[in-house]
């Protein structure tokens, strides 16, 4: 069996590779909507990954590695966006902005952690994590869009998540 460190390393090079090809569609979206949807995915599939080496870790001494890991997602997700995502993006890609994306990617993790001592199933997790970041970035959301275009935009965001869970399932 590898060690720890080369599975974390191949399972989030495998994530960040699962998003590259299928990121958020644009269409109902102004940038901070956008950014947000696209770090939602990102940090749903990390969720999913880090559920997936959680699960088959050999003992307890290798669940500290992967949970240390957990630090270093927002620096993958953010190198991930500058280097390899940004020409698929429908906006110019900054420091800042692949930062920002970085930045929301890793609060799914965060908020995944209490979950999973719990021992929630991850779809419960994936449903629990993406309701948390809508309801606490409902600015970002609706940034851009008038006030009577905010139920609209957050509906798009909302199926933005639904679609970002699907694929963190199958991961």
């Amino acid at each position: 069996m590898e060690p720890i460190d080369v599975r974390v390393e191949t399972t989030f090079a495998q994530a960040l590779r699962c998003v590259q090809y299928r990121l958020p569609s644009p269409d109902g979206f102004r940038s901070p909507g956008f950014i947000l949807a696209v770090g939602a995915r990102y940090g749903l599939i990390g969720v999913a990954a880090v559920h997936h080496l959680l699960l088959t870790a050999a003992n307890d001494a290798e669940e500290k590695p992967i949970l240390d890991s957990i630090e270093s997602w927002e620096t993958l997700v953010t190198d991930h966006i500058r280097w390899d995502v940004a020409h698929r993006l429908p906006f110019a890609v900054t420091r800042e902005s692949s930062q920002l994306v970085g930045r929301v990617a890793s609060l799914p993790l965060r908020s995944y952690l209490p979950l999973y001592r719990r021992l929630c199933p991850l779809s419960m997790a994936l449903e629990l994590v993406g309701q948390a970041l809508a309801s606490d970035h409902r600015t970002m959301v609706w940034g851009g869009w008038g006030w009577l275009q905010r139920k609209a935009a957050m509906r798009c965001f909302r199926s933005s998540v639904r679609e970002s869970k699907e694929y963190a399932i199958h991961f």
